[in-house]
């Protein structure tokens, strides 16, 4: 997802004007995950979805609209179990949690997301490495690449400042 300097590029891809800063260094509002939805093109919504962190979901299910409903709903129909303005929400721990400088969700039509396999993946089983501990190693090997080739199809959440190292 966050990609690799050097090496496979993920969705470091996604462009400046495809995305949205908190105004906070410790939450996001309503309006800036409205903003990160709106920047994708209307004909890419139909396909699009949300990849966020579980702890930002859980940031985000604590949000409330004007009437008092909550922005993140539980819904047995949605593909991972929540939608979040209308669209389903995938958890990765591969993205970042809430901080500042940090890309705490993507959203979009994942399409634009070109992956490259330039061989197949090759597996081997390591079975009397870890016979002495009973347990089976897997050693595996892939070559590819991803990038981001449609820039319309996926905006992102960062939240403002910069990242501590």
């Amino acid at each position: 997802l966050n990609g690799t300097a050097n090496k496979i590029e993920g969705l470091r891809g996604v462009t400046a004007d495809m995305t949205v800063t908190s105004a906070s260094s410790t939450a996001v509002t309503v309006d800036e995950l409205m903003d990160t939805q709106d920047k994708v093109v209307d004909k890419y919504q139909s396909n699009s979805f949300w990849i966020m962190n579980r702890a930002t979901r859980n940031a985000i299910r604590k949000l409330k609209d004007r009437e008092g409903q909550y922005l993140l709903n539980r819904d047995l129909t949605a593909r991972w179990g929540y939608t979040l303005l209308g669209k389903d929400v995938y958890c990765s721990d591969a993205m970042d949690t809430i901080g500042a400088g940090k890309t705490v969700a993507f959203y979009g039509d994942y399409s634009g997301l070109a992956v490259k396999t330039s061989e197949d993946i090759s597996m081997q089983i390591l079975n009397e490495r870890y016979a002495e501990e009973h347990m089976t190693g897997v050693l595996a090997f892939v070559e590819m690449d991803a990038k981001v080739a449609d820039t319309q199809k996926i905006s992102k959440l960062v939240i403002t400042g910069s990242a501590s190292l």
